[in-house]
């Protein structure tokens, strides 16, 4: 019956199947296999991360959205390398199906190959894609050597050009991409890197993103904890001098727009990662990019030179400003944007000097989505986050996702800050009860702070997803007596320095069972009092030092502890809420 049906209508039938389900319907008679057999090589992603079988949890990656906009079908997983290497080497002995493939995507989670075999199958199978539209490769253990590139047939077709590079500079082909809308050269390393890369030859770019370091995907705003949140929640206290020496060059900006640009970029999207920055780079960008049009900017982990020819030297004292200068990076651009809708901000410097980013928060109008990341010095007592919930005033009517990160740091090289001082007066954040559009909110706590909270955020209707940042969970476990933790001996045993070995907590037994179990209903009570003031919260995760737990609490008689599949999906959840 089926060998009845047009050609179309198959392929319509197939375009809807999983995987599995399409594979085996294109063996189902020949005429089925001609209509189907060249789109399941169109849409390629390798992908080693554990299949996840669960109605709650998209099946669609939000990293891979925009990798298969253009494909007709759901891409093909390849998840093993028994596949990979049979993939590979089924397009060498038959280079006719190579030229079908029209996308290739390579997640983070990469099989485990050795980069040489990896190396030597694709000098193979490249010169075979003639058709290749979107390649993004952001396997961190096998970034791309960029002189692969060179190897295909038609480069300056593609249309996205993203992931982890190995000397992208001198190994990006010559040729003008004109039709390159996506770029991201992560894992750039030096500045020497991207001196031969020219901007002039990627005119129609929509999203360019520069990153020092690796990248895991695409995804603008991410749940996971990313390294100054990592921070946040750690036991130790960063100071501002290791900050300084790490290595982080500021001449990235001026190396990759010399020369300037003669038609300014007009970019939808700039995420500039792991780099420093100074006020002449926010003129340079301004001559270089048309601010007028972007709509998203995301400075992730940045550092700020705020003042010019300062560098921090070995054994060199460090002299303490007490002003910062009249202009900054941001108090540069800020006039120019327009259509600004979503901002991820992890901007810093030497004097923890936050007000122009406050400033350039409050000039905007109609975010609707915000991160931000800020460092305070250590001080005797807690944090005041007024004048950053302040800024915010002015995006109350269109707000749907907020993300605070906020972090103390020592001034110099000095004895333990105690991580108690990392928190804020709760009275200080009553001015988010303002954005009445909320429905994402991940905001740091103090753990005697976490009952007090949803009583602060009460007026929130349309809150269904929180995730708490516990800032101070190692110090509760020490002192646990004085901040209502229960079961103060057994958490300052686990946590403190004693006579017992430090792997008897980490493996199974009575002890640590009956501790994991007491905590989980510990956390699961905090969960129902969330849920009993948030109606419409669907979900409640708590981040601590080395561990996420994710609550389910669509039900209100049955709020449960998720495994931990949903903290690695988590931003699939946070993606369908926004939707």
């Amino acid at each position: 019956m089926l060998s009845a049906l047009p050609s179309d209508v198959i392929r319509d039938i197939a375009r809807w199947l999983p995987q599995n389900e399409l594979l085996s319907f294109a063996f189902t008679c020949k005429q089925v296999y001609g209509a189907v057999h060249d789109q399941i090589y169109q849409s390629v992603t390798i992908d080693s991360t554990r299949r996840v079988f669960n109605d709650e949890i998209p099946t669609k990656d939000p990293s891979g959205l925009v990798d298969i906009t253009e494909s007709v079908y759901e891409p093909v997983v390849i998840r093993s390398l028994f596949a990979l290497k049979r993939f590979f080497k089924t397009l060498i002995a038959h280079p006719e199906d190579a030229r079908h493939v029209h996308v290739l995507v390579a997640r983070d989670e990469f099989p485990d190959i050795p980069e040489y075999e990896l190396y030597q199958l694709l000098t193979h199978v490249f010169p075979l894609l003639s058709n290749l539209h979107i390649l993004n490769w952001y396997s961190t253990n096998c970034p791309l050597h960029a002189d692969l590139l060179a190897l295909l047939p038609y480069p300056q077709y593609l249309h996205s050009l993203c992931g982890n590079f190995q000397n992208i500079g001198s190994g990006l082909p010559k040729n003008d991409f004109f039709t390159l809308r996506h770029v991201d050269f992560s894992n750039s390393g030096s500045v020497g890197s991207i001196q031969q890369i020219d901007p002039a030859r990627f005119p129609n770019v929509e999203s360019l993103t520069l990153s020092r370091t690796v990248s895991t995907n695409r995804l603008l705003f991410s749940s996971q904890l990313r390294e100054c949140c990592e921070s946040s929640v750690d036991s130790r206290t960063e100071n501002m001098v290791s900050i300084l020496g790490s290595g982080k060059s500021p001449k990235y900006i001026s190396t990759l727009f010399t020369p300037s640009l003669q038609i300014p970029l007009s970019l939808r999207s700039l995420v500039l990662r792991d780099i420093c920055l100074t006020m002449e780079d926010a003129r340079i960008l301004l001559h270089n990019i048309d601010f007028s049009r972007l709509e998203h900017l995301s400075l992730e982990n940045c550092f700020e030179i705020l003042f010019e020819n300062e560098t921090l030297r070995a054994n060199q004292v460090q002299i303490t400003r007490r002003s910062p200068p009249p202009l900054t990076f941001l108090d540069v651009l800020s006039d120019d944007f327009q259509n600004l809708s979503s901002l991820n901000i992890g901007l810093f410097n030497e004097m923890c000097y936050n007000s122009a980013t406050f400033k350039a928060i409050s000039g905007l109008r109609g975010l609707t989505k915000l991160s931000i990341h800020v460092k305070n010095f250590c001080r005797n007592g807690p944090v005041s986050l007024a004048p950053l919930i302040e800024s915010f005033q002015s995006h109350k009517d269109t707000l749907q996702y907020l993300s605070i990160c906020s972090d103390v740091v020592e001034q110099f090289a000095s004895p333990f800050c105690p991580k108690k001082r990392n928190r804020y007066e709760l009275d200080s954040i009553v001015g988010l009860t303002n954005l009445i559009h909320l429905k994402i909110v991940r905001i740091p706590v103090a753990y005697s702070q976490i009952n007090e909270l949803p009583q602060i955020l009460s007026p929130l209707k349309n809150i269904e997803i929180i995730q708490l940042l516990i800032t101070d969970f190692e110090s509760v476990a020490s002192s646990a007596s004085c901040n209502g933790c229960p079961n103060s001996v057994t958490y300052a045993l686990c946590n403190t320095n004693s006579l017992i070995a430090q792997e008897y907590f980490n493996c199974a037994n009575s002890f640590t069972t009956i501790m994991e179990v007491e905590k989980n209903q510990h956390y699961h009570q905090f969960a129902s009092n969330y849920r009993d003031i948030f109606q419409s919260l669907s979900y409640l995760r708590f981040d601590m030092n080395n561990q996420s737990m994710v609550f389910g609490c669509r039900n209100p008689r049955n709020i449960e502890l998720k495994d931990q599949t949903y903290v690695e999906k988590f931003d699939s959840l946070v993606n369908q809420h926004l939707d």
